[in-house]
């Protein structure tokens, strides 16, 4: 079987389709920017858990890419040891987040994970719903809320979408 691999890469070129989005949009104070430096997206911020705060993101809208069906990623980042979530939506009409939680190490490394590994959740909610059905993701992104007042910064090279 033919295995088909597409990769989503920062580049300067590129920049309008990342966007921030952090607790702000429910009363939170938490603060978070990036930057594309050569082939890589430094993500960095400071989560705040002052006024039902807790969480900041990163988002990238991808575009299309001609996938017929997503099998597995590779994430590979750099971390600052701390948790964090990949978070991917797979329909404009759905704000149903698929989510697989992570912990950094503080070095380069590569996250290998699946379609199956992918949970359903809404505003940070698991959900009893249908697990990911490997179609063309149309968003993609990374957060931090791990409960706790932090700084944060983590480095992401690629991901790579495996067919």
């Amino acid at each position: 079987m033919l295995t088909t691999t597409h990769t989503i890469t920062p580049d300067k070129n590129d920049a309008e389709n990342w966007y921030v989005i952090n607790d702000g949009v429910m009363g939170g104070l938490s603060q978070s920017n990036f930057e594309i430096t050569g082939k890589q997206l430094r993500y960095y911020g400071h989560v705040s858990t002052r006024n039902n705060g807790g969480f900041a993101s990163l988002r990238y809208n991808v575009k299309p890419l001609n996938i017929n069906e997503v099998k597995s990623f590779k994430l590979t980042i750099t971390g600052d040891g701390s948790d964090y979530e990949f978070r991917l939506r797979a329909a404009q009409d759905s704000w149903i987040s698929y989510v697989y939680k992570f912990q950094t190490t503080g070095e380069k490394q590569t996250i290998n994970f699946t379609v199956k590994d992918l949970k359903p959740q809404y505003r940070g909610r698991k959900l009893n719903k249908e697990v990911y059905n490997g179609k063309q993701p149309i968003e993609i992104g990374l957060l931090i809320g791990n409960k706790k007042e932090q700084d944060f910064e983590i480095l992401f090279h690629n991901l790579e979408i495996i067919e």
